[in-house]
């Protein structure tokens, strides 16, 4: 996956680069955006796959008698399919604003945990407030963040033809988002 007009942005002394107000250039945003989604499908796929060959190769007369080993494996590949990408993704989706955000990235996912756990396995309602709670901490953290760093931030229903509601003060920002000059194709 090569690029036909491979440009190397410049790293400005603030930290960011050139064309946009991210951390990361935008080749390493994309790159590691395509290997998270990629280990999306890979690793769900192998843990299925695993699973499903597990019956097969340890088939007995009386049914499958899978190692247990096996089944943690499998599982976790199944597992790290759903997890690995969010958990890196927010990481580094923290990181690309502020150096010092992946704090806030991990109380979101601890948010959505703690909801997830009080949903699905405790049955009570403290662990779903947790999560609520968590997650509007975090949410309006990476705002503050986003405020700070001067990422375009903007607000929009998810209604066709909804307009948008634009959070910077950055003129440019409203008409090019990510204030990229000169895009050639």
């Amino acid at each position: 996956m090569t690029d036909k007009n491979p440009q190397v942005q410049k790293k400005l002394a603030n930290g960011r680069y050139e064309g946009n107000n991210y951390r990361f250039s935008d080749k390493f945003i994309k790159v590691m955006t395509g290997w998270l989604i990629a280990w999306i499908f890979i690793g769900t796929g192998l843990g299925f796959g695993l699973g499903a060959l597990g019956d097969v190769f340890f088939a007995t007369d009386y049914g499958p008698e899978v190692p247990g080993w096996y089944t943690i494996m499998a599982i976790s590949f199944a597992i790290s399919g759903v997890a690995l990408p969010l958990i890196v993704g927010a990481i580094l989706g923290a990181m690309a604003i502020n150096k010092y955000a992946a704090p806030v990235a991990i109380l979101l996912l601890a948010a959505i945990g703690s909801y997830t756990y009080g949903k699905l396995v405790d049955g009570q309602g403290i662990w779903m407030l947790y999560g609520i709670i968590g997650g509007i901490v975090a949410i309006a953290l990476f705002f503050y963040i986003g405020f700070q760093a001067k990422v375009p931030i903007w607000l929009q229903l998810p209604i066709l033809g909804s307009p948008r509601l634009y959070l910077t003060k950055d003129k440019a920002s409203k008409e090019n988002p990510r204030n990229i000059k000169n895009i050639t194709k």
